[in-house]
């Protein structure tokens, strides 16, 4: 069996990979337990609790040849970025580039690198690849100052990469194997389940952006489709997949008052929607142009209707309260 590398594994979408790719690789996961649970790894990977940054103790752990590393570690919450950016740039960027020359120098030659659609500008349209970039929060322009790093070294190093630039992943495990564990993680679906569970109303940040019912708009991705598009990646990086930027995301948006309102509608009443004062990172509409990922990989999302997306993580929420 191959053996690859694996960054925050005991995380959200780093344990579905996991789960994804255990019978096939020998996993490594490095991972320093801060938002993640090692009750997430199925039993078959190993597992070295290390920050990235110590390379010192990696030096120490890791002695086997490994094919690749998948890079999945990352401080994610772009709101609070904004209010921590030296957390953000020094765990996102300055660390990771250690950890990535690390790599690099025990003879990896192949990365995959979670990025996401924050790096792209405001914009009403869906965004392709190569559209325009402009990362609002600081949170983004940590992953685009590492990819751009990643871009630049892998032609001095002769690196091979893929990017995948992550829209809003949720959802959970349908045999309930891994979800968000995180107790600080803020996304909307996760904040919907718990007050969902405790009958609590559901905030809504600005109720005035320029879309059809005042709300931002998103394009959510379940955390499992994620994972196969990992697996598709690694297997043909080893043929002709080289030096890609993919978009990952289903290309369909759903407004941010649509997801609140479907909990408000399933407790039929008990809670209800409350708008407060909007968020200086909040982008009005994030959606994929996901032509790409659908031609270049042959990808046929499995997972991709959004009442599948908000049952699975309601069940996830309701077996950890």
């Amino acid at each position: 069996m191959k053996k690859i590398l694996l960054t925050g594994g005991c995380g959200y979408v780093g344990s579905a990979i996991c789960h994804l790719l255990k019978d096939t690789y020998e996993i490594t996961v490095i991972d320093n337990l801060i938002n993640g649970s090692k009750s997430l790894l199925p039993k078959e990977v190993k597992f070295i609790k290390s920050n990235i940054h110590d390379i010192k103790n990696l030096k120490k752990k890791l002695r086997e040849k490994y094919e690749l590393v998948i890079h999945c570690a990352a401080y994610v919450d772009a709101r609070e970025s904004d209010k921590m950016p030296k957390k953000y740039l020094k765990n996102n960027y300055i660390d990771a580039k250690k950890f990535l020359n690390f790599c690099i120098s025990i003879g990896i030659k192949k990365i995959i690198l979670s990025s996401t659609c924050a790096v792209y500008a405001k914009t009403k349209l869906k965004v392709n690849e190569n559209s325009k970039i402009g990362p609002v929060s600081i949170y983004g322009k940590s992953k685009l100052k590492l990819e751009n790093y990643l871009k630049n070294i892998s032609v001095k190093k002769n690196i091979n990469y893929v990017i995948l630039r992550y829209f809003n992943v949720a959802g959970a495990d349908p045999e309930l194997q891994y979800g968000i564990i995180s107790k600080t993680n803020k996304s909307l679906i996760k904040i919907c389940c718990k007050n969902f569970l405790k009958n609590k109303n559901i905030k809504i940040y600005g109720n005035n952006f320029l879309t059809p019912d005042g709300t931002t708009i998103r394009d959510y991705i379940h955390v499992k489709d994620l994972a196969i598009i990992h697996k598709k990646v690694l297997f043909q990086m080893n043929s002709y997949l080289k030096n890609s930027v993919i978009n990952c995301g289903y290309g369909k948006g759903y407004s941010t008052f649509q997801i609140a309102d479907y909990f408000v509608k399933k407790s039929k009443n008990k809670i209800k929607v409350v708008f407060e004062k909007r968020k200086k990172s909040d982008l009005p509409k994030s959606v994929a142009q996901n032509k790409k990922i659908l031609k270049l990989l042959n990808w046929k999302p499995k997972y991709n209707n959004i009442n599948t997306i908000l049952t699975h993580s309601l069940k996830w929420e309701n077996k950890i309260k």
